[in-house]
């Protein structure tokens, strides 16, 4: 079977072990020559460094046994892999360096391609310089400059699909002129790669004056179905905690989402129910507390009962109601956000203290 490999991204990362390492995190998807995604497919990933050109002389080479996700993903760490070269002697400050792709799939290795590594390396040696790839995947930005990594470019990215720092992937929903991440943020970290900080006690919760994240009953499995619940300083933290060339929407752009599906939404009054309606095509008809009235998910919005983190400390509602954050302020202690609930299709604007905890939906720029 002929195999394909479309790059996302070629991140620096930090990773702590025995001895502290500089690592590169690439992540990719698998397809066949029909471009099917090959998902939970046992693979064996050899990636080597080469110095001088596509074919130069190889300074290190290892290999990764990964298996793909439901959705062809895998990422490996270069430099973590197995190997009889020593990863920490590549000197990073002299000579171009090219990072050669070979997967084996059970038919012998087939070579992916080497592409130019650019400024990596340097920021390897400088070793205090931030990366990040762009959205469209085929820019490396370092610090405030970038560099276009030829081979890698936004068709290697599914058109509804939108990528986090993480690596997590969400699907694109468009409602009207909006285009909406199809599922609840489950982000570590900003858009520029600073980690957001988690808590898991109620004490340090309550005490927050500043970005923070944790989980339903700090309960780390909880985010795989309903995302991580965030402190309205996360949500407006300049740094953008959604997916760069994303962004938490504001009050009035959820009061345009909710005109997109009942045009009789009120747009001027709050706290309300602004729709006694718009619950119902936003809401998803699972893992909600029955009835879940009036859930439809025509839009496919898909809206989760994620639950609060209280502001005191604690947690409620996980399964009954659906709380998100918008990025207005509305006093010094108060933020806008929107509630759906089990109960009712109703759409509410509320607002309540920005150190409660509550889910994130992402709106494209």
């Amino acid at each position: 079977m002929r195999i394909l490999l479309l790059a996302l991204a070629l991140v620096l990362c930090r990773q702590v072990v025995a001895q502290s390492s500089d690592y590169l995190s690439y992540q990719a998807v698998l397809r066949d020559a029909s471009g099917i995604a090959q998902a939970n497919t046992n693979v064996v990933v050899r990636m080597s460094i080469l110095e001088g050109g596509a074919s130069g002389v190889s300074v290190y080479m290892e290999t990764h046994a990964v298996v793909t996700d439901a959705n062809g993903w895998f990422q490996v760490s270069v430099g973590a892999g197995t190997s009889t070269d020593v990863y920490q002697s590549i000197n990073w400050s002299v000579g171009s360096k090219f990072l050669k792709v070979e997967v084996d799939s059970g038919n012998g290795f087939i070579l992916l391609g080497a592409q130019p590594m650019q400024s990596v390396p340097y920021s390897l040696s400088a070793k205090n310089t931030k990366l990040r790839v762009s959205t469209t995947g085929d820019s490396l930005f370092i610090g405030g400059s970038f560099s276009i990594v030829p081979g890698v470019s936004a068709a290697n990215l599914p058109s509804n699909v939108v990528v986090d720092f993480d690596g997590n992937t969400y699907t694109k929903v468009v409602i009207g002129s909006q285009t909406w991440m199809g599922e609840n943020l489950k982000s570590t970290h900003f858009c520029n790669g600073d980690l957001i900080p988690q808590i898991t006690s109620d004490v340090l919760w309550a005490g927050a004056t500043s970005s923070a994240y944790c989980t339903y009953n700090y309960d780390p499995a909880s985010s795989g179905t309903y995302g991580n619940l965030y402190n309205w300083y996360a949500a407006s933290d300049t740094r953008n905690i959604c997916p760069c060339g994303w962004h938490v929407p504001s009050d009035a752009e959820w009061t345009s989402l909710a005109l997109n599906v009942d045009p009789s939404t009120n747009t001027g009054c709050g706290p309300c129910n602004q729709s006694t309606l718009a619950g119902g095509p936003l809401k998803s008809t699972s893992q909600w507390t029955a009835p879940n009235t009036g859930a439809t998910n025509s839009s496919g919005f898909g809206a989760l009962p994620g639950g609060d983190a209280l502001s005191t400390g604690g947690f409620l509602n996980q399964g009954n109601q659906g709380y998100f954050w918008s990025s207005t302020s509305f006093s010094t202690s108060n933020a806008w956000y929107r509630r759906m609930s089990y109960t009712s299709a109703n759409f509410s604007r509320l607002n309540d203290s920005k150190k409660d905890g509550f889910s994130i939906r992402c709106l494209q720029d």
